[in-house]
């Protein structure tokens, strides 16, 4: 059980501190699109690298990106450093390198930050799904057999309760800072698909984790109240690195760039962003996203 612990704790704590992402595709030259003065970035550990996402999609459209660190952030440490009577929960900044002293510090100049953004992207809930499930291995080290998986799935639930309670409200806010932004909401990625544990117990906790991933999407997609007034980004076959078939202990560093997009990943997250935004002269509105799939189709006219 010790071993389980263990290997799910690297699965997890790998996992659930990256973040989310896409398939490759036919995207529209970068002069076609609209020109953003500012770009702004808001994502966990996967939007940080200077050779992840953001940068390749800055460089593509001729914008300046802004890329505050926020690795490990939830919606809540979002929530923190935008709202001055918002004070978080037991879990506050455990999942990054960022303090709750030096992160308020920062609140206000992200709030500058969305403010002049033309473009934004943001990426979050990986942490939100899994922070508690990675506290409940913390603090499972009596748990055995059944009882532990029922209260890993317990926790992974309950970290979906809290993203559905906090998604809509960061939102608003960044909506109340800058009513006009462009906002591009990047969904998570779901690595648990291609895991296959040996262990019968790790594949009932992969099986639930890959459930709750696929109900942030439909979240983030569909059932928050502003899904039609921002543009979402599947990302859900973005290339990663391979994942190893059996896990050992010995084999745990392997696991980190394993659920981590690759070079090309990276490319293909950008590829659909691009893809999802408006060009020079379109306006998007449900109408013309219509008439694009129309005109594709050659039934203009009919």
């Amino acid at each position: 059980m010790t071993r389980i612990r263990t290997i799910l704790a690297g699965l997890l704590a790998a996992i659930f501190c990256a973040a989310t992402f896409a398939v490759p595709a036919a995207a529209a030259t970068p002069t076609d699109h609209h020109k953003y003065s500012r770009y702004l970035a808001i994502g966990d550990s996967w939007n940080a690298k200077n050779t992840a996402y953001p940068t390749v999609l800055a460089k593509a459209l001729g914008t300046k990106l802004s890329l505050p660190d926020c690795t490990g952030y939830r919606t809540q440490e979002l929530r923190f450093l935008l709202e001055d009577a918002y004070e978080g929960d037991e879990l506050m900044f455990q999942f990054g390198a960022v303090s709750p002293k030096k992160a308020a510090k920062s609140g206000p100049k992200l709030r500058k930050l969305i403010g002049k953004a033309k473009l934004m992207t943001i990426q979050v809930g990986a942490n939100d799904i899994f922070s508690n499930a990675i506290a409940q291995i913390n603090r499972a080290a009596g748990a055995q057999g059944q009882d532990f998986t029922a209260s890993m799935k317990n926790a992974i639930r309950v970290g979906y309760q809290n993203f559905v309670k906090n998604w809509d409200t960061l939102i608003a806010d960044i909506y109340e800072l800058n009513p006009d932004v462009t906002l591009v909401a990047v969904g998570m990625m779901n690595p648990f698909e291609k895991l296959q544990p040996e262990d019968a117990e790790l594949q009932s906790i992969c099986r639930t984790a890959s459930f709750y991933t696929q109900l942030v999407n439909a979240h983030i997609s569909v059932m928050s109240r502003y899904a039609e007034d921002y543009l979402y980004v599947d990302v859900t076959g973005a290339e990663t690195y391979e994942v190893l078939p059996n896990v050992s202990n010995e084999r745990l560093k392997y696991v980190v760039p394993a659920v981590y997009p690759t070079a090309q990943g990276h490319r293909d997250i950008a590829g659909e962003i691009l893809e999802a935004l408006p060009l020079t002269d379109e306006v998007f509105t449900t109408n013309s996203r219509l008439q694009n799939i129309i005109d594709s189709l050659g039934l203009s006219g009919v």
